[in-house]
């Protein structure tokens, strides 16, 4: 955008953010989002410390829908919403690391962003497994083991350099 765009931008992009917290409230998702445009929108224009104090809300509130509903989501949704916040927290970091002058706290915040990332990948798996093995079925438990212990001889074989065709059968049973 040029100069001129942008400083027509900025307000708009304000305007929607103000809209979004009035009518959906300050820990809604989709005033983050709006917060995170006007980010980007102030970083691309060299308003780095502006850009930072806003990424760091729009962090804040991510991770504060996260915590509420994470657990709450079927499979399918819990993939797609941790491919979208790896996304979100790629372009945060990306933001806090660029700028020198972001300090020791938005360092803080790209490692927790890592360390959040890594809790929904871990979180997903764990909820998946207590599921299955607290569901009472046989059938799906058995199952279950039977694909974990194949999901072991797969890494075991990748570590000892196996064979491709031992790994491709066993990735087919599973």
């Amino acid at each position: 955008l040029s100069i001129h765009e942008t400083e027509k931008a900025l307000p708009l992009y304000r305007q929607a953010a103000e809209i979004a917290r009035l009518v959906l409230g300050e820990d809604h998702p989709t005033y983050a989002v709006d917060l995170e445009n006007q980010a980007l929108l102030l970083y691309e224009t060299g308003l780095a410390d502006q850009a930072l104090t806003l990424i760091r809300e729009a962090n804040r509130i991510q991770n504060l829908y996260l915590e509420k509903n994470f657990s709450y989501l079927v499979p399918s949704e819990r993939e797609r919403l941790t491919g979208i916040m790896s996304h979100k927290f790629d372009v945060y970091n990306s933001i806090i690391y660029s700028d020198s002058r972001s300090g020791l706290s938005y360092t803080g915040l790209a490692y927790d962003n890592e360390l959040v990332h890594k809790g929904m990948i871990l979180n997903s798996e764990n909820a998946m497994k207590d599921a299955i093995l607290n569901s009472g079925d046989t059938i799906l438990t058995t199952r279950y083991a039977g694909l974990q212990m194949t999901r072991r001889r797969i890494m075991a074989l990748e570590q000892s350099q196996g064979s491709p065709r031992e790994m491709d059968s066993l990735a087919r049973r599973a």
